[in-house]
């Protein structure tokens, strides 16, 4: 298969586009036929070295959405989405044509969304959701929210759907 792959770190020109053995999934996992896959500053950090945990060589990308073509028979052929913690950290993530998971780790897509839009929700939202269950505030919470990226506008969305009124 082809992915994205980094053998060292310090510099994004590490990143390399290779032709690697498709993962085998074991029991109680699935191979995923990635449609599309987020691209979050924790991935781009993750080449440049700011996590030195993360063993080498390495497939990035956390965020990914896509097709269930190798696992438990109840889920070949689902649509799924999913993040990890893992994922392109300690595992090979989903910068490349399949990942292989737990299969507890993907969700159904919602039908409503389309691939790209199921990949690029995982870790903004899950930080905005974390951040904003932490503060413990109520529907009468005001909320500034200082920046405008992918975490602001999560925050934003889920301040609203608890009730917040948005200037």
């Amino acid at each position: 298969m082809k992915a994205l792959q980094f053998d060292k770190t310090g510099d994004l020109s590490s990143l390399r586009f290779v032709e690697v053995p498709t993962p085998v999934p074991g029991a109680d996992e699935v191979l995923v036929q990635i449609k599309a896959a987020g691209l979050n500053p924790s991935d781009v950090k993750n080449v440049l070295g700011r996590f030195p945990y993360t063993t080498l060589p390495r497939i990035p990308g956390r965020d990914f959405a896509g097709v269930v073509v190798e696992g438990p028979q109840a889920l070949i052929g689902q649509e799924v989405w999913g993040t990890g913690r893992e994922l392109g950290f300690f595992a090979d993530g989903s910068h490349a044509q399949f990942v292989k998971l737990p299969a507890k780790g993907v969700a159904h897509k919602p039908s409503h969304l389309s691939f790209t839009q199921a990949a690029s929700l995982g870790v903004p939202y899950t930080t905005a959701w974390d951040a904003r269950e932490r503060s413990l505030g109520s529907a009468q919470t005001r909320l500034l929210v200082i920046g405008g990226g992918a975490v602001a506008t999560a925050a934003l969305a889920l301040a609203k759907v608890r009730g917040a009124q948005l200037l």
